[in-house]
């Protein structure tokens, strides 16, 4: 007798799922750094462009392929067509490699939400204790060849405990289910999430001399150097961004959507996500740039942007404790409801082809995720001497998840909805000829020609591949 798959319950559950799995870090940490680093207003305007024509395009795909499939990312593919079930395995492989090094950087942001309710970003007393904290990732940037990243994964190796910790939260909530789990939770958190980055966002505003900082976030500001150039680069950087932050290009949307009902409209529930999303990471900017600029901060710091910024507004302003804990609590919700999707991807396919239990399959899959993790959370610490093909087990699992994995993915999801099941995807999309919609010609040759020639493109530059070549 086959197994009944859970469902979300509702459209609005499913949705709120789906928008929480692309709001988490990479809208509230990574996006505003990545906007610092990429010309401001310049790189904001580019995201815009390729979500809402790349991103929207293949997350549409990623639903139909879904739902269509009515299972994890490997039984998707093996409906549509027995011999593209790689591509579903493909998923797995990326959504392993993310889990991996995204709960480190969330075991980071709940480190944080504890040391803000110690009051140690507020309380003058403990100002050295927290310059001595920051300042071992300062101190590792500045000494190291240059990678931030490789003194982000430094500092973070020094509390892997955060890490496991907030993948245990993560994997209860997995283990109790779909509806009760997942989406109970994202019904919860998502809410009080927006709520509190509104006061957030309200409270850098009122900073004196924050208006400079929105002139700077929407200001296009370019490096010296070739326009053209720095276009390109700014283009690949949004791409690989748009991907990772709404969770396209290794199954999460595909698995969520798997559990959709049939009744509901996908463009529908996409446009949501991606609406939501893109305000969110909007609102992030405007919650992080007038801080930089009224404490006379660094825009292009790079990663320890926001966990630089945020902390020092905090200890200046009048009842900073309270929104320390705020911040660094959204921040921790952002990181929770991401991880859980990033999971659900290798739980549900150990799940289903391997015949396992939900908690079995959750606990199997929790446990090598978890010894990942600590690896790269100790990789530039006590095994920094470890390398791998010339990176730190952090660096490395990023290098293969976002600059290979996520391009990669994307190119075959796109090719393989534009140019083999587009037919099979347009009933999935209109709900078998019941919904009416103008633009499936575009969509068409968008996830033909436009979305697979970015993502190689992405795929080219991320992985090292131009340098070769052009040198």
């Amino acid at each position: 007798m086959a197994k009944i798959r859970d469902n979300w319950g509702s459209r609005a559950t499913f949705i709120l799922a789906a928008a929480g799995s692309a709001i988490g870090l990479g809208n509230i940490w990574k996006f505003p750094y990545m906007v610092g680093n990429n010309g401001g207003f310049a790189f904001l305007l580019m995201y815009l462009i390729i979500v809402f024509v790349v991103g929207f395009s293949v997350l549409l795909a990623e639903f139909a392929i879904g739902r269509a499939g009515q299972g994890n990312a490997v039984q998707a593919f093996r409906t549509l067509g027995k011999k593209y079930k790689i591509i579903g395995y493909l998923c797995v492989i990326v959504a392993l490699f993310m889990a991996s090094f995204y709960a480190p950087v969330a075991g980071w942001a709940l480190k944080y939400m504890i040391w803000s309710i110690s009051g140690l970003f507020t309380d003058a007393n403990a100002s050295i204790g927290y310059e001595k904290i920051f300042g071992a990732y300062m101190g590792m940037k500045d000494v190291s060849t240059g990678n931030t990243i490789q003194g982000l994964s430094s500092f973070l190796g020094s509390s892997p405990a955060f890490a496991v910790i907030i993948l245990l939260i993560s994997l209860v909530i997995i283990q109790i289910g779909i509806k009760n789990g997942i989406g109970k939770v994202n019904t919860v958190l998502m809410p009080l999430l927006f709520g509190i980055i509104i006061i957030l966002v309200i409270r850098g505003l009122t900073l004196k001399g924050g208006h400079a900082g929105i002139v700077y976030y929407l200001t296009p500001h370019f490096k010296e150097g070739n326009i053209l150039v720095n276009l390109l680069k700014v283009s690949t950087d949004a791409l690989t961004h748009a991907f990772f932050s709404l969770s396209i290009g290794y199954g999460i949307m595909l698995t969520y959507a798997s559990y959709m009902s049939k009744e509901d409209s996908i463009v529908r529930s996409a446009t949501w996500v991606v609406v939501l999303d893109t305000l969110i990471a909007f609102l992030a900017g405007l919650m992080i740039f007038p801080a930089v600029f009224a404490y006379h901060l660094e825009p292009t710091q790079g990663p320890g942007l926001v966990f630089s910024t945020m902390p020092t507004l905090f200890k200046q302003m009048a009842g900073g404790t309270i929104f320390a804990f705020l911040f660094f609590l959204a921040l921790t919700f952002a990181a929770i409801t991401s991880l859980v999707s990033i999971l659900e991807v290798v739980i549900t396919f150990a799940e289903e082809e391997w015949k396992l239990s939900r908690k079995v399959a959750t606990w199997a899959i929790g446990i090598v995720v978890i010894i990942l993790a600590v690896l790269a959370g100790l990789g530039n610490g006590p095994l920094s001497n470890i390398q791998i093909v010339g990176k730190g087990i952090f660096d490395f699992y990023d290098y293969i998840a976002e600059a290979l994995g996520i391009p990669f993915v994307g190119t075959c999801i796109s090719l393989f909805a534009g140019w083999i099941m587009f037919d099979r995807l347009e009933k999935e999309l209109t709900n078998n000829g019941q919904l009416s919609y103008g633009w499936m010609i575009p969509l068409k040759w968008t996830l033909r020609i436009i979305s697979p020639a970015v993502c190689i493109y992405a795929f080219i530059t991320g992985s090292g591949l131009w340098s070769l070549v052009s040198s």
